[in-house]
């Protein structure tokens, strides 16, 4: 984060700090992003570490709750905003999948206020690092040791557009970019595929076209978010218009001058312009 001094607190790694850029640390996608950061559109973001964050008996987070929301604060400082909606997404680093009474970590979108990003750090953080947590891995035989978490914060997009860009491979010649995109909030984000256009990007033009009937979509609601209907005149209209597939493309060729190219790139489209919201590192990244 360009120009901002990063908060010393225990258990909180600023995107661009030097903790942010290790793969081992915070994992290898906040990596990733951590590394555009200086020169990309990222939105500001922090990492919540566990350990040494935990969850108290009784669902409290003892004194990391100061900790927690002093890094909120900041963030609202950062984005110029006042209680500012975030995402609070849960990653296990190593190994992938913990004995857990959730199936998978969580994810919160369009959470805003102190409160509400205690208790959605909360439940990411119970199923990993409690008493009960704790107590369910010994009955299956797990080291402690072996259990680490991030939960990675940053400032909400509240998107109209969404696209994920990767090599074309098969689907192209060698450098064209395969385009998935579709309306609303990213399905990265949501967590589950929705109805997506697809496009083959080749040399600056679209090669090849397949427009999806798109009649829902996820958005941004009070305190959360929810699946609406897309108005019927946008059922098969194209999400992204030819200048800014391109627009999409040049960033993407961007990042992988930067990086190599990478496995994916996920942008999202709002009021602010694109931003990257994620990005895979390249299979076989530069030496």
């Amino acid at each position: 984060m360009a120009g901002i001094e990063f908060d010393a607190d225990e258990g909180i790694h600023w995107l661009g700090s030097p903790a942010s850029l290790d793969g081992l640390i915070v994992g290898e996608g906040i990596a990733c992003l951590a590394g555009l950061r200086d020169a990309f559109p990222v939105a500001p973001a922090f990492c919540v570490s566990a350990p040494p964050f935990e969850v108290f008996p009784r669902g409290a987070l003892g004194p990391w709750r100061d900790t927690l929301n002093r890094a909120y604060n900041r963030l609202g400082e950062v984005c110029g905003l006042y209680a500012p909606s975030v995402e609070v997404r849960s990653l296990l680093i190593e190994p992938p999948s913990v004995p857990s009474w959730v199936g998978h970590p969580w994810t919160f979108l369009n959470v805003s206020g102190e409160e509400a990003v205690i208790q959605a750090v909360t439940e990411c953080l119970a199923p990993f690092f409690s008493d009960r947590a704790r107590a369910l891995r010994r009955r299956y035989g797990w080291p402690e040791s072996v259990v680490r978490e991030v939960i990675f914060i940053r400032r909400f997009n509240d998107s109209k557009i969404w696209a994920t860009l990767s090599p074309a491979g098969a689907f192209g010649r060698p450098g064209d970019i395969k385009v998935r995109a579709g309306w609303g909030l990213h399905e990265q984000s949501v967590g589950h595929p929705l109805p997506a256009d697809e496009f083959i990007v080749s040399a600056r033009r679209v090669a090849r076209s397949r427009i999806a009937i798109k009649r829902d979509a996820v958005i941004a609601d009070i305190g959360g978010v929810q699946e609406s209907k897309v108005p019927s005149i946008l059922h098969r209209a194209a999400a992204v218009p030819d200048p800014l597939i391109h627009q999409m493309a040049d960033l993407y060729h961007a990042v992988a001058a930067r990086m190599g190219e990478p496995a994916s790139l996920d942008l999202v489209s709002g009021e602010a312009g694109l931003e990257i919201l994620w990005c895979e590192a390249p299979v076989d990244p530069p030496v």
